[in-house]
């Protein structure tokens, strides 16, 4: 009875130690997980500070460019108007100097309209002056009546008549060589040369209508001729 005590007491025992060994055990090894745990939840920690950092710095760097991109929008806003402003200004302006140059050639035709009026009035008038010329030509012509060819038969009427009729003939050819040769200058175009003869024709025959008139025509036409430059 006292082996079997004896054995039993050892055997208890070592089973308390056992049991406590293993109660240890578990204690320790439940420690080291949560150990692990505690450092895998602070490796989760940081990851989650860096990401939520990263995010931060790429929000502010959206933010920036969201502002950058504001500052472009407002600057194209204002540029869009200063050009549609330009536009309009420009538009104004064509509209009247399409306005002023269609009132200018109105203008312009209407001067026209009236040169070539005075012009052909001028050719009737010339006509009708040319025809006066033939007349009297042709009267000048005609014999003289008998009472001035009795006249003529005294020496001092026929001298001072002989005389002024020579006289007379030579300021006639002169003043023709010059009508002629005024319209042969006016024909190439040389309208203050014309005058100027022609004025030469008024110095010997201050009533000469056909000088008179040519005068004017080539006034017309050098006024015509200096509008259409400007």
């Amino acid at each position: 009875m006292k082996k079997h005590v004896i054995l039993i007491i050892p055997v208890l025992c070592i089973s308390l130690v056992s049991a406590g060994c293993s109660g240890l055990f578990k204690k320790s090894s439940k420690a080291q997980q949560q150990e692990e745990r505690f450092v895998l939840i602070d490796k989760k920690i940081n990851e989650l500070q860096r990401a939520i950092s990263n995010i931060n710095a790429s929000a502010q760097s959206i933010g920036r460019q969201v502002e950058e991109l504001s500052d472009r929008t407002t600057n194209i806003g204002r540029n869009y108007t200063k050009i549609d402003t330009s536009l309009e200004e420009l538009n104004a302006k064509v509209e009247t100097k399409d306005s002023s140059l269609e009132t200018s050639i109105s203008d312009t035709q209407n001067t026209i309209n009236e040169l070539k009026t005075k012009l052909s009035e001028i050719e009737l008038a010339k006509e009708e002056l040319q025809n006066q010329i033939n007349s009297l030509q042709s009267q000048k012509s005609q014999p003289v009546s008998p009472a001035v060819e009795h006249q003529e038969e005294s020496g001092e009427v026929k001298g001072e008549t002989a005389e002024k009729t020579t006289e007379a003939q030579q300021d006639k050819a002169i003043v023709q060589g010059l009508l002629d040769e005024a319209q042969a200058i006016y024909k190439d175009g040389n309208y203050d040369d014309a005058i100027s003869k022609w004025e030469e024709v008024l110095n010997i025959d201050p009533e000469n209508l056909e000088a008179k008139l040519n005068i004017e025509i080539a006034k017309e036409k050098i006024e015509s001729a200096s509008e259409k430059e400007e």
